[in-house]
């Protein structure tokens, strides 16, 4: 799994590479629809019957017979997203290896429930009950032969696809996204010091950067917890929108539409907003039990991941 994990493919070969199986007779499982500007990308899967998968899966599944092509493509973080070359969104593949705390391989299920969760925030944001400034990746697209979980893929949207507030689509395009855990990490474009440090160099302003970017990520997630909407916020899928004309911060863009699992409260807040004729019938109990388990995330993944670290920077 570590030969072929795609970070370690990037480093050794420049790219990674998402490679193109053949499965012509399979019986295919689908939800959502591929986006029309994608639709002639797409022809690979829509008319040879292709599906992309990482090498790792490839192998796994014994069909390096049936690779016919491949796609050269960035890896994000999230170690089994992919960006193609000149393209503005991601293949999402499953990944058949443990990776932290969970197996990386996306069965049909949780398929389902990504395309769900991009229907209710499209919905959320049509009725402009999103926290303002907060931008959405929505998963478009999902696919895999049925009953075989490694080939199970998304077709996620780019920034011009991103849902806001309101109905227009798409991050603006003065914006420049920075990754949450990138501002705060040591690279290779400047070894000695930190982005965030390079940043201040460049004329912003730390205080100020760091009360509007604690600011947005303490209000968004409040807001989403007040609809019983809890998004993945850990580090690696945020990324902060700044200005770099006006040398500010401006807002975030969550690099998903899927809730954290087990959070998505059915009959709840989040349902009577989007379904104004569902009551809440939920119990005290299960309101305090919500509660505690928002608070705890709240804690681990908003307080230790994005503030403190920006705060330690600070302090020095």
């Amino acid at each position: 799994a570590v030969q072929h994990h795609p970070i370690s493919v990037a480093f050794q070969s420049g790219i990674s590479q998402l490679q193109l199986v053949s499965h012509p007779n399979a019986t295919m499982l689908e939800a959502g629809s591929i986006p029309e500007r994608l639709l002639n990308i797409f022809k690979f899967y829509t008319d040879k019957h292709q599906i992309p998968m990482n090498k790792y899966a490839v192998d796994i599944s014994g069909k390096q017979s049936a690779v016919q092509d491949s796609i050269d493509a960035f890896v994000l973080l999230s170690k089994r997203s992919f960006i193609p070359f000149d393209g503005d969104f991601q293949i999402k593949t499953s990944f058949p290896a443990q990776i932290t705390s969970e197996n990386r391989v996306i069965d049909w299920k949780t398929a389902l429930d990504a395309i769900e969760c991009a229907r209710i925030v499209s919905k959320l944001a049509t009725l402009e009950k999103l926290p303002d400034n907060v931008w959405v990746l929505p998963t478009l697209f999902a696919s895999q032969v049925k009953d075989d979980d490694n080939t199970t893929f998304y077709i996620r949207g780019g920034l011009r696809d991103a849902y806001c507030n309101g109905n227009v689509l798409g991050v603006p395009e003065h914006l420049t996204p920075i990754i949450a855990c990138a501002l705060t990490t040591r690279n290779i474009i400047t070894p000695d010091k930190t982005l965030f440090e390079s940043l201040v160099e460049f004329g912003f302003n730390p205080l100020i950067l760091f009360r509007d970017i604690s600011n947005a990520i303490i209000g968004s997630q409040l807001h989403f917890i007040a609809i019983r909407w809890v998004p993945d916020a850990h580090t690696q899928n945020i990324a902060y929108l700044l200005d770099m004309n006006r040398k500010c911060f401006v807002g975030l863009l969550l690099k998903d539409s899927e809730c954290e699992k087990n959070k998505i409260i059915s009959g709840g807040k989040l349902a009577s907003l989007i379904f104004p004729s569902v009551t809440p019938t939920e119990s005290e109990h299960q309101s305090t039990q919500r509660i505690i388990i928002s608070t705890l995330y709240f804690h681990h993944t908003i307080y230790t991941k994005h503030i403190e670290p920006l705060a330690r920077l600070l302090n020095k």
